[in-house]
């Protein structure tokens, strides 16, 4: 029902009942735990050059085209 008032942006029934367990077990963060592997994201200096880089040679560039040519989504 929420997420239809909402257009989808609510919560989910299950992240719902999620938080409720963590909350009463004292957990007070809604922050998610960190996980092994890979890191979260993949923006550093050595990436953020490479988007430019490829910008700067065409800004009419697609996202797709610059993702494309410098192996990053």
């Amino acid at each position: 029902m929420l997420r239809q008032a909402f257009n989808g942006d609510a919560s989910g029934k299950l992240e719902v009942y999620e938080w409720f367990s963590r909350f009463k077990s004292g957990n007070m963060s809604t922050e998610d735990k960190p996980r092994p592997g890979s890191p979260s994201t993949g923006r550093n200096d050595e990436n953020i050059a490479k988007i430019k880089r490829a910008i700067d040679e065409d800004r009419r560039k697609t996202i797709d085209k610059v993702s494309e040519e410098t192996n990053l989504s």
